[in-house]
């Protein structure tokens, strides 16, 4: 029997690939998969945690080009050449009122267990990495959107 027929190897194999060639594309910082690799994993666990009857996580990588117009919408957002991810969900969704916080340390609407860490944890790295992350959500679609500059780019000083 191979170890691939269970669906936690194949998903650890396929982690395994992404990070490689995550690695292979933006490797301007020598900690950066390690960083990278906490910040979509906070967002994977908060997207199982939205989905308790079960969905689907979404996780897409794509090299970007940022042109001035879309910059301009962004807080933080500048011209240049990015690696985007995405990761979406087809959870509850983020209450509308919720959506301004969610980035705020210590916020948590989760009863329980939760520090209310890991979005601010995301958010930081992102953008000590001269990067963006934005967030959409409706009830059965989250859609965060993380964007940062490709190696050999013009980081701001």
């Amino acid at each position: 029997m191979s170890s691939f027929s269970n669906p936690q190897y194949m998903y650890l194999f396929e982690m395994k690939n992404v990070w490689w060639s995550i690695f292979c594309v933006y490797n301007r910082f020598h900690e950066f998969p390690l960083t990278l690799c906490q910040v979509l994993l906070n967002l994977c666990l908060n997207a199982r945690d939205a989905m308790p009857g079960g969905g689907t996580i979404t996780l897409a990588v794509d090299n970007v080009e940022m042109d001035e117009a879309e910059a301009r919408t962004l807080r933080g957002g500048r011209v240049g050449s990015f690696l985007a991810f995405t990761v979406a969900d087809t959870g509850v969704g983020i209450a509308s009122e919720n959506l301004g916080k969610i980035f705020e340390p210590f916020f948590t609407t989760r009863e329980g267990n939760s520090t209310g860490l890991g979005l601010p944890t995301a958010y930081g790295i992102i953008k000590q990495h001269a990067g963006t992350i934005e967030v959409e959500s409706r009830p059965g679609r989250t859609e965060f959107r993380l964007r940062l500059p490709i190696a050999g780019e013009d980081m701001p000083g």
